[in-house]
């Protein structure tokens, strides 16, 4: 049986600038913008890395002293509000 997974990327057009206390994300096409400070920052720096979501869950579980209930709700909450805002965009996919 094959697992449901939800699959996220960023939006075309979607450009972002990180500077020493947070992340200026701007859709070009919209015009769109948001400023990220940590620890939404460092969520979204890792994704634009290409981690995984096990690899980010695990690294802000200690980067931010959290047990990895309160990481997953972060990354999670991070991910639903970037969808909201129309900078990612997430799609349901079999594993």
């Amino acid at each position: 049986m094959r697992k449901r997974i939800t699959v996220y990327r960023c939006k075309p057009g979607v450009q972002w600038l990180v500077d020493l206390h947070s992340i200026f994300i701007i859709d070009r096409d919209t015009g769109n913008q948001m400023t990220l400070k940590y620890p939404e920052a460092g969520v979204w720096e890792l994704i634009g890395r290409g981690y995984s979501f096990d690899e980010i869950l695990r690294m802000i579980a200690v980067i931010e002293s959290m047990d990895q209930k309160e990481a997953e709700g972060l990354i999670k909450s991070c991910l639903n509000t970037w969808v909201r805002r129309g900078f990612f965009l997430e799609r349901a996919t079999n594993d």
